[in-house]
């Protein structure tokens, strides 16, 4: 990790919802690691990558997650040019595969579902709304944390763990 106390293109990025963040480092948490960034309106997710995985591990992964789409370098579908029979050294899915150059973006679909979460007094009095700039003006929003818990389809949002040290 990183540690700066100049400014970082998060805080110059977070608060555009059209920006992403895809933190691949399974040592950090997720939530601690953005924390400081918070509220922001750009999208975050957690991809973990273990880097001892193999070429077979791998395409056995794909193939019992069944990914809709894998995204990758174009490297990794096809055998090294030093060795072209090294069928080892290839990633096989029956997924539809982005192939992601240096340098290069894409645009993938995202699926969106919202659900209502219950939230109780103490949360509610204790929020700090922000104002966020959107493309449709401002927003209020605030960062809450807690435990999520689903009972019967009826998720609530419960006081945080906090760690006895």
């Amino acid at each position: 990790a990183v540690v700066s106390t100049q400014s970082t293109g998060l805080e110059n990025w977070r608060d555009d919802m059209h920006n992403s963040i895809i933190l691949i480092e399974s040592e950090f948490p997720f939530a601690t690691t953005l924390a400081p960034f918070l509220p922001m309106a750009m999208r975050s997710y957690f991809c973990p990558i273990d880097p001892s995985i193999n070429y077979a591990q791998a395409s056995k992964l794909i193939k019992d997650i069944r990914p809709k789409t894998v995204v990758t370098s174009p490297t990794y579908f096809r055998a090294p040019v030093s060795h072209p029979n090294r069928t080892d050294l290839i990633l096989v899915s029956d997924s539809d595969v982005v192939e992601l150059g240096v340098g290069e973006t894409a645009n993938l679909p995202q699926p969106q579902s919202v659900i209502n979460v219950e939230l109780s007094m103490d949360q509610l009095e204790n929020l700090n709304m922000q104002p966020l700039k959107t493309n449709d003006g401002y927003q209020l929003v605030s960062h809450i944390a807690g435990v999520l818990k689903a009972r019967d389809n009826k998720p609530a949002l419960g006081p945080p763990i906090t760690s006895s040290a």
